[in-house]
């Protein structure tokens, strides 16, 4: 799912190119940014990982900042076209949309409350040593393996690894998951549930 993910993401923030003339083509610039905001925001609902939200985020904001401003000013001047009131609400929408996503994470937390009785569930059963083998779907989040802490036990659904570490969720009502976890990066989510990145 990660590959796919940023393939979309690389197809999505690519600029309208003609065919035909191999030019940027005449088509409103905010349909290539509107592919771009959701193909972020999928990688974030998707549990990749906060750090790859706040850099897919940036990465959006340098490429289509400066392109989109270009074209509102109308450079090259050849291809100046009149920006309607509509697309200026869906350019600032987007932008806005990609700021939230690297800085306040809102389709993972959209993915997390919608999904939050079959977490609950999950990890009850991680608890009492009841742990499914495999992966498992747990509402709208894909579980790859799940864990107790070594100190504690506190259960880990893991969404994915890394060479550095774990990411998932975990539930520590008692206490920081610092305690727990070897912590790169931690989302509070709410009722003693954190997402967390292991280092």
């Amino acid at each position: 799912n990660q590959a796919a993910c940023l393939a979309t993401f690389a197809i999505a923030a690519s600029p309208p190119v003609s065919p035909a003339r191999g030019r940027l083509a005449q088509a409103a610039p905010w349909q290539g940014l509107a592919g771009t905001t959701v193909a972020v925001a999928l990688a974030s609902a998707l549990c990749l990982g906060l750090t790859l939200d706040v850099l897919l985020a940036l990465l959006s904001l340098a490429v289509w900042l400066p392109w989109i401003t270009l074209r509102i000013l109308g450079v090259p001047l050849s291809r100046r076209r009149e920006i309607t009131r509509a697309e200026i609400v869906v350019v600032l929408g987007c932008f806005a949309a990609l700021a939230g996503t690297g800085f306040a994470h809102w389709p993972l937390r959209l993915a997390f409350a919608a999904s939050r009785p079959w977490l609950d569930a999950l990890a009850d059963r991680v608890e009492t040593d009841n742990a499914p083998a495999g992966p498992v779907w747990a509402g709208a989040i894909r579980v790859a393996w799940s864990s107790r802490s070594y100190l504690g036990r506190v259960p880990a659904l893991w969404t994915r690894d890394t060479p550095t570490g774990d990411i998932g969720f975990v539930r520590c009502p008692r206490a920081h998951p610092t305690h727990r976890f070897n912590l790169w990066a931690a989302l509070y989510l709410g009722d003693g549930w954190w997402f967390i990145e292991e280092d």
